[in-house]
């Protein structure tokens, strides 16, 4: 059983200024964080739970408190039949943090896996559905966990953190952050969806991957450090019209602040293409072209068709899907067409590799007449050229 020392301090005095409400302790060891819990006013119930038996058998043993409850649980295990939609408003965890190597003991109480941080990442998994809306999490790591690593963690499982407090003692330095979850991840739940995580992000929006209705999810909102103006909202309105005719992802919900779509599972069009054989590439090439096309009839500039790297996805059954509609505007000259074809230009080489020899000269020559005179039989010529 892990006997209090520096670490649980400096998380206690951390748990005396911000716990709140139904309050869980996460491997609580000899109970100190619960005890510290317990003095607040302002909480109303301490779960305290611990994978070592003897653990639990000490706390209630110990801790003589109504507002306790005590249970022995690996992480998150005991969460299910009566508790299995228990959820806290504070969650309490100084988990063992230290690396392997760093503890020739082996005492399981301080270490977090081979690299230090896995029972952290265990946790940050499974912690979102248990916590409420506006919860907190208190989480106390080590410099020996590797920082970095830490909050790369939180951020990919859609927790925004704030830094508490700090303590250096000879040989590593201690870190309390607050967790919580950002205000698109509260907006989400209260809609029914699940599984909330950070994917990636641009200059203009931060995308998170969701749950709904059994499908798998993008959600996209603005980078807050982006100037760009109402692109997230632009997005939503021009999948509406797009997917009418057959493209782009699946729309699901469209709001001012946020665009939700069917996630497109595949690969850039990028790195597809290094690796495709010829006979894979002229019908995605071609797709692609239609696609294209189509926008063009639309009346629409998508803007980013002469570098379609990362806003072109191919699937498993090489069907092309073209992403990232958040800068796509009317237009009475629509350039989807002729900037492919300046794409394809720039890939001409890798195109020879794979056994597609374009014509540079009469390929700017159709893309010309295509441009003068945007007809199916100038389209078709730029097609007949792959």
């Amino acid at each position: 059983m892990y006997e209090p020392r520096e670490d649980s301090y400096l998380m206690a005095d951390q748990v005396r200024k911000h716990a709140q409400g139904v309050v869980l302790d996460m491997g609580t060891g000899s109970g100190y964080q619960a005890e510290a819990a317990l003095q607040l006013p302002h909480v109303e119930k301490v779960i305290a739970v611990d994978k070592n038996p003897s653990a639990v058998l000490h706390c209630k043993k110990t801790i003589k408190k109504r507002n306790l409850e005590c249970y022995r649980s690996d992480l998150f295990s005991a969460f299910k039949g009566k508790l299995a939609k228990t959820q806290f408003d504070t969650i309490i965890f100084n988990p063992p943090y230290l690396p392997a190597d760093k503890n020739p003991q082996k005492d399981m109480a301080l270490i977090g896996g081979k690299k230090g941080f896995e029972t952290i990442e265990k946790f940050l998994a499974q912690a979102g559905k248990h916590l409420k809306p506006h919860g907190i999490i208190l989480l106390l790591f080590s410099n020996l966990t590797q920082k970095h690593k830490v909050e790369e963690l939180i951020k990919q499982n859609g927790f925004e953190a704030k830094p508490l407090a700090s303590s250096r003692m000879f040989f590593e330095e201690l870190y309390v952050y607050l967790l919580r979850k950002p205000e698109v991840t509260q907006k989400l739940e209260k809609k029914g969806f699940t599984h909330i995580a950070y994917f990636d992000e641009g200059d203009r929006g931060i995308i998170y991957t969701a749950m709904h209705k059994g499908t798998k999810v993008a959600v996209k909102v603005k980078n807050p450090e982006s100037e760009a103006i109402d692109r997230i909202h632009n997005e939503g309105r021009t999948l509406k019209l797009v997917n009418n005719h057959g493209l782009g992802p699946k729309l699901v919900l469209a709001e001012s602040d946020m665009t939700v779509y069917e996630f497109v599972e595949g690969t850039f069009l990028r790195d597809w293409l290094e690796a495709a054989p010829k006979a894979k590439i002229k019908p995605v090439l071609t797709d692609l072209l239609k696609q294209c096309r189509k926008l063009d009839l639309l009346g629409v500039s998508k803007e980013e068709m002469h570098r379609p790297l990362k806003n072109a996805i191919v699937t498993k059954n090489s069907k092309v899907v073209l992403i990232d509609f958040e800068r796509t505007h009317p237009s009475k000259h629509p350039h989807n067409v002729t900037q492919l074809c300046q794409f394809l230009l720039t890939r001409q080489e890798l195109l020879k590799k794979k056994g597609i020899r374009l014509d540079p000269q009469m390929l700017i020559a159709s893309a010309q007449a295509y441009k003068d005179n945007p007809t199916d039989l100038s389209f078709s010529a730029i097609v007949g050229m792959l």
